[in-house]
């Protein structure tokens, strides 16, 4: 993996053409031309950057349309107290691949 800009990758393809061959009805180098300029126009008129986005527990205290999302509807958290066990090997979270892990 690099961190290279996308336009400064290697590429046996030309830029105005997919990786199928096919010609693309835009000029990307344009695309990202215009881009990098709304990009730009963005943070002059938001100095504050990123800090311009507020996390959403922050704005769930201000705002009670907010406070449902961060409610999961499908658990009931239960309190209770901390377990001590001494395991091999630990899968946190039951996602696609913490399934996967467990299965194998």
């Amino acid at each position: 993996l690099t961190s290279a800009h996308p336009t400064e990758q290697k590429s046996e393809h030309s830029p105005n053409t997919s990786r199928k061959g096919n010609a693309l009805p835009f000029d990307p180098q344009a695309v990202l031309k215009k881009y990098e300029s709304e990009r730009d126009i963005r943070i002059r008129r938001r100095p504050e950057g990123n800090q311009q986005y507020k996390p959403l527990y922050k704005l769930a205290e201000q705002d009670s349309r907010f406070a449902a999302m961060l409610k999961d509807p499908w658990s009931n958290p239960e309190t209770r107290d901390p377990k001590h066990d001494q395991v091999e090997v630990t899968i946190v979270g039951a996602g696609y691949g913490g399934v996967g892990a467990g299965a194998q």
